[in-house]
C-alpha cells in the first residue's frame, strides 16, 4: 500500500485533487470530517468523554467504513481502561484495513488490552503477531513504516518497545528465559531504551540471580528509568535468606508449572511447588504462586499472608496486589483493600478498579 493509500485512502497515481476535494466535500456534508477534527482535538487535549463522542458521531454519520475511525475509537476505550471494548474495534479496525502491515500495531494493543485483563498468554500471541508482522514490512519510500500517532491514530512502533512489552507478558507467564532473550532483542534495536534493562533485572530478580538483578537495574537507573530505584530499594530489602536459589534449577519452570497446576484444579501439586520454591530455592516466588493457589481456594487468611509477603519482593505485579485486596475485604478490612485496589489502578489494572467499585459500595 502507498503512502498516499495509507494516510488519505486512495493511490497517488489516481487524480489526487479531484480525489482529495471529493471526499473532503463527502465528509463536510455529512458533518463527520468536522466531528473527526473535533474528537481529535478533544483527544489531544486529554477529554476523552468529548473525544468518544465526537468520534461516535464520526462513525454514525460517516459513509465510508474507515479502520482508522475504529482505531481512534479504540484508543479513547484504551485510555478510558475499557480493554474489552477496545479489543472489538482494534479487530474491527483490522477487519476493514487492507492489508495487515499498515495495523501492525493494533495487534500490539490489543495485546496491551489482554495484558491489562490479566490474559498474558493472549497478550504474548498478540505481541508475536505484530512483531512477526512488522518484520515483513517494506519500509519503502513510498510505503514507509510509520512509528507515531498521526490523527488519533497509532500508526506503527519501534522494535524496541514491541520485543519489550512481549518480554514483560512471558515474564509474567513464568518464561524467564524468553523473556529475559526479548529484553535482549529490544536492546539491539535501541541500547538506550531504559525498560528492558529494568524488566531484565525484574527476570533475573524473579530467577534468584540478585546480583545480575542489581546490575541491570542500575543501568534502568542510569538511563533514567522512574521505576528502577524503588523497585532496586525493595530488592535491597529482601531478605538474605531468599536471595540464593539451590543450583542447578529452573525456578521459573516451577512457577510456570505451580500457575498451570491451579489453572487445572490440581491445588495441591500447586501448593507442592510453590513450597519447593520457597522452602527449597529460597526464591520469593513462592509466595507468589501460594498467594493465588490460596485466593483461589478462598482461603483468605493465607492468600493475604502469602500475597503480602509476594508484594514486598514484586510491587508492579498488579493481580497480586489485586488478590491481596479481595483478600482483605473478605477478612473485613476494607479500608486496607481498597489501599492496594488504588495502587493496582495506579499501574493500570482494570480488575483493581472494578473491585474498587464493588467494595467501596460496601463500606
Amino acid at each position: 500500500m502507498s503512502l498516499f493509500k495509507k494516510l488519505f485512502g486512495f493511490d497517488k497515481k489516481e487524480n489526487t485533487n479531484t480525489r482529495t476535494f471529493k471526499n473532503m466535500e463527502r465528509g463536510l456534508n455529512n458533518g463527520y470530517l468536522l466531528d473527526y477534527q473535533i474528537a481529535e482535538s478533544a483527544y489531544l487535549a486529554g477529554d476523552l468523554n468529548k473525544a468518544l463522542s465526537y468520534i461516535n458521531s464520526t462513525i454514525q454519520k460517516s459513509d465510508i467504513s474507515d479502520w482508522r475511525h475504529y482505531a481512534f475509537r479504540a484508543n479513547v476505550y484504551e485510555d478510558q481502561n475499557y480493554f474489552t471494548e477496545a479489543i472489538t474495534d482494534y479487530n474491527k479496525a483490522i477487519e476493514l484495513s487492507n492489508s495487515e502491515l499498515s495495523v501492525y500495531q493494533l495487534y500490539h494493543q490489543i495485546g496491551i488490552c489482554y495484558l491489562n485483563l490479566g490474559n498474558n498468554k493472549k497478550a504474548e500471541e498478540f505481541y508475536t503477531a505484530a512483531i512477526d508482522i512488522k518484520k515483513k514490512h517494506p519500509n519503502s519510500e513510498l510505503n514507509p513504516d510509520l512509528e507515531g500517532m498521526m490523527g488519533g491514530v497509532l500508526m506503527g512502533l519501534p522494535f524496541e518497545r514491541l520485543y519489550n512489552n512481549r518480554g514483560n507478558a512471558r515474564k509474567n507467564l513464568g518464561k524467564l528465559n524468553e523473556g529475559f532473550e526479548d529484553c535482549r532483542k529490544a536492546l539491539e534495536y535501541n541500547p538506550n531504551y531504559s525498560n528492558p534493562y529494568l524488566l531484565a533485572g525484574q527476570i533475573q530478580q524473579q530467577a534468584g540471580n540478585i546480583t545480575e538483578a542489581e546490575r541491570l537495574l542500575k543501568e534502568a537507573i542510569r538511563l533514567g528509568n522512574p521505576n528502577a530505584k524503588r523497585i532496586l530499594d525493595a530488592l535491597h530489602s529482601s531478605e538474605p535468606s531468599l536471595q540464593k536459589p539451590k543450583a542447578n534449577t529452573d525456578p521459573g519452570l516451577i512457577l510456570q508449572q505451580s500457575m498451570q497446576a491451579c489453572d487445572s484444579g490440581n491445588y495441591d501439586k500447586a501448593v507442592k511447588l510453590g513450597e519447593e520454591l520457597l522452602y527449597v530455592h529460597k526464591l520469593p516466588t513462592g509466595y507468589y504462586a501460594l498467594g493465588l493457589v490460596y485466593a483461589v481456594l478462598e482461603n483468605w487468611n493465607l492468600a493475604q499472608k502469602n500475597c503480602l509477603e509476594a508484594y514486598k519482593y514484586f510491587p508492579q505485579v498488579a493481580d497480586n496486589i489485586n488478590r491481596l485486596g479481595v483478600a482483605c475485604c473478605y477478612l473485613g478490612n476494607i479500608n486496607e483493600g481498597l489501599s492496594y485496589f488504588r495502587k493496582g489502578i495506579e499501574l493500570g489494572d482494570t480488575n483493581c478498579r472494578q473491585n474498587f467499585r464493588y467494595w467501596s459500595a460496601r463500606l
